[in-house]
């Protein structure tokens, strides 16, 4: 993926798989008012891939925006100080790299060429292959560790509504989803609505935080030339 919009084009098709199991439902019943007995599985089927669209969009960005700020940078020096601290930790547990002195530190920042920006990356793959719940908690570690976005769930608030409600409302379609996945719920309906409203929270939020780490990377001095 070589852009945001790439990402944002993957989710689109990934929540059409949500979508088209509602159009089915509206096919099957009707658009009208009322309970629809015998459908609810196409409801609870929205919900769980609107669900794991976010999750697949979570990491992709994440991916998408630790290499353009691999790319983007003149060295490792240039790194976000948030970021440093990680990385070190993560190259101290995945290498042979003994636990770095100060005066090692110092020289690792220095380093120029290709190879730590490939070791950059790698570190962030690590990072998303253990990402496994994309809670807003998790999410904001995620990109804080990654790019040093301080708290990317800051940038959800939208229209009337502050980031703390999509928060919220996030920790819920997460709650549904578990309980849905894992037989908690029982004979207990899901609705249409449940699964309306999960499409559109993860189409609101993957657009607040597209933009706001398109926002986070044009604060650095970015060069991409003649990188690969």
């Amino acid at each position: 993926m070589k852009t945001v919009t790439d990402v944002l084009r993957r989710l689109k098709l990934r929540l059409a798989d949500s979508e088209q199991l509602l159009e089915i439902h509206a096919a099957l019943t009707g658009d009208g008012r009322g309970r629809r007995y015998d459908v609810d599985a196409l409801n609870r089927g929205a919900v769980i891939l609107s669900v794991a669209a976010w999750e697949a969009f979570v990491e992709d960005l994440a991916l998408y925006s630790a290499r353009r700020l691999s790319l983007g940078l003149s060295g490792a020096r240039k790194i976000p100080d948030v970021v440093k601290e990680p990385f070190l930790a993560w190259l101290h547990a995945s290498t042979d790299f003994k636990n770095p002195t100060p005066a090692v530190r110092e020289a690792m920042w220095s380093l120029t060429g290709q190879g730590w920006r490939q070791v950059f990356r790698k570190f962030a793959e690590d990072r998303v292959k253990n990402f496994s719940t994309p809670s807003p908690n998790d999410t904001k570690k995620l990109f804080r560790c990654l790019i040093g976005i301080d708290d990317i769930t800051g940038s959800w608030g939208y229209q009337r509504w502050g980031s703390d409600v999509y928060r919220t409302r996030l920790d819920a379609t997460l709650l549904l989803r578990h309980r849905i996945a894992h037989g908690a719920i029982g004979t207990e309906t899901v609705g249409k609505t449940n699964a309306r409203s999960a499409i559109r929270l993860v189409s609101v939020l993957s657009e607040r935080t597209s933009a706001a780490v398109t926002n986070h990377l044009n604060g650095y001095d970015l060069n991409f030339r003649r990188r690969r």
